[in-house]
């Protein structure tokens, strides 16, 4: 107290009390509009997560050598390289578990994505979405969302001005980093206890 002393009182016990509420991430929005399967996640991971911080450099499917995942035609989806619709005007998507989202054809970063969208997720790590059905073909194809996995990112070649670090090149389309355990607050994503676990884990203040 500043005051206080003079009448006797120099300090008081305060009690507080604070309620968390925390789960895996049920639904919500992707700053990078990108997606691989379930396959490729547990190719990557061993199905173990943290699976340590080697980087690995993942190909998008076409150019990827997980042919288990991508079949003999290396496209999991014909006309898809992995990138979802992004919302108007921004260069991130929302989505929801066992929620069906739209492929972006082609291998091209999505037409309203800025190189400053990209250059902003250097060295970040972010939240990508797990699919687990494809269904479709062009621009009628859709994923599933199967859940969401934490990817530390270390570099990627998307294609001309969306290069960092240059882990492939030439028509490649790949990005390094690796999958990791990840522990945070999110206002952008939803949480559930039923939702599938692949090392994330979102808290937030209830009470």
């Amino acid at each position: 107290y500043w005051f206080a002393p003079v009448l006797g009182f120099d300090s008081s016990i305060i009690n507080a009390q604070a309620t968390a509420a925390w789960g895996a991430p049920t639904g919500g929005t992707a700053v990078l509009p990108l997606t691989f399967s379930y396959c490729e996640f547990l190719a990557q991971t061993g199905g173990l997560v943290p699976s340590g911080t080697t980087e690995r450099t993942i190909y998008f499917t076409k150019s990827s050598g997980v042919l288990d995942c991508t079949g003999p035609s290396r496209n999991v989806v014909p006309g898809g390289f992995g990138w979802l619709t992004v919302n108007s005007g921004s260069c991130n998507t929302v989505t929801i578990i066992s929620g069906i989202v739209q492929s972006d054809p082609g291998n091209s970063v999505p037409s309203s994505c800025s190189t400053s969208d990209l250059v902003a997720l250097r060295g970040e790590t972010v939240l990508l979405p797990i699919f687990d059905q494809v269904n479709g073909t062009g621009n009628d194809a859709t994923y599933r969302v199967y859940g969401y996995a934490a990817f530390a990112i270390t570099g990627y070649h998307f294609g001309g001005q969306y290069s960092w670090s240059n882990p492939c090149g030439g028509n490649a389309r790949c990005i390094r980093g690796y999958f990791t355990k990840f522990t945070g607050v999110s206002d952008t994503f939803d949480f559930g206890a039923s939702a599938p676990n692949l090392g994330v884990s979102l808290v937030k203040l209830i009470n």
